[in-house]
């Protein structure tokens, strides 16, 4: 008999498991900029010994609110390696790696804090950094564990999400961009979620410039954005936000990028020229 037709179909096998995404986030820019020249005092930019740095795990389970998915969660802790000791106030300077700002390594017990790592906390936990990374340290990738459990099929889950934190030495004369601000939008329990801010400095050699300059922000297809585009004071706002200062977001729009000179802001790409 001749070949009429052929068909195809897919099995797909069901269960009720919640998606679940996680990331640990930084209050400012992971990578801090070292400064020195001969003899002189060096320079940490920026400097988490003065404004300490804070990482927040964002987890975002399918179907709750971020309250609600924190109350399920249990046994939090940040390390310094993959299922590693926990870290406490108490924790020692690992291989004397932090730093204040003359460079003097910090005692034990002086670098780390530690907020809402207990079980039935609703609000996600965080990991204060209170030193400056040395340079010759190397990168130190900080680990955040917990473990989910369904409340409806009782099934754990056990995630887990890191963040590198490093330091580059650089000379006087060198230039730089440095970004600051929170980058990722929850779930909120009233139903309108957070909005971004995140600020652009420009700094040469540890200070930062704001001489007539130009801040210009682009899209990821390239396209600079501008007043004209529709979807500006909707999605963007323009304002300032002087460092170390956590920029703030406008409550009406859906995200807030200022930049500390001033300029029209994006998410993807930046650009400072000389006026």
């Amino acid at each position: 008999m001749a070949l009429v037709s052929t068909g195809q179909f897919t099995i797909i096998d069901q269960n009720d498991a919640r998606p679940i995404s996680a990331l640990l986030s930084s209050s400012a820019s992971n990578q801090q900029i070292y400064t020195k020249q001969d003899d002189t005092a060096g320079t940490f930019t920026p400097s988490w010994f003065t404004t300490n740095l804070v990482l927040t795990p964002t987890i975002a389970i399918g179907g709750l609110t971020a309250s609600q998915a924190w109350a399920r969660i249990t046994s939090r802790s940040f390390s310094l390696t993959e299922g590693g000791t926990a870290l406490t106030a108490a924790s020692a300077n690992p291989s004397n790696a932090f730093v204040d700002n003359s460079d003097v390594v910090l005692a034990s017990g002086a670098v780390f804090g530690v907020t809402n790592i207990t079980d039935g906390a609703t609000s996600a936990p965080t990991l204060v950094i209170k030193g400056n990374v040395k340079s010759s340290a190397g990168p130190i990738t900080v680990w955040f564990k917990c473990t989910y459990t369904d409340i409806d099929t009782q099934l754990s889950n056990t995630i887990e999400c890191n963040i590198i934190l490093s330091s580059i030495a650089t000379g006087t004369n060198a230039t730089f961009i440095q970004l600051r601000g929170v980058t990722s939008i929850q779930e909120s329990d009233t139903g309108t979620k957070n909005a971004a801010a995140i600020a652009a400095d420009l700094y040469r050699g540890g200070n930062i410039d704001t001489t007539g300059l130009t801040y210009k922000w682009y899209d990821s297809a390239g396209t600079q954005i501008s007043t004209s585009t529709p979807s500006y004071t909707t999605l963007y706002a323009a304002s300032t936000s002087v460092a170390p200062a956590v920029p703030t977001a406008v409550a009406t729009n859906g995200a807030n990028i200022p930049t500390s000179g001033a300029g029209m802001p994006n998410i993807q790409r930046i650009t400072i020229d000389r006026a």
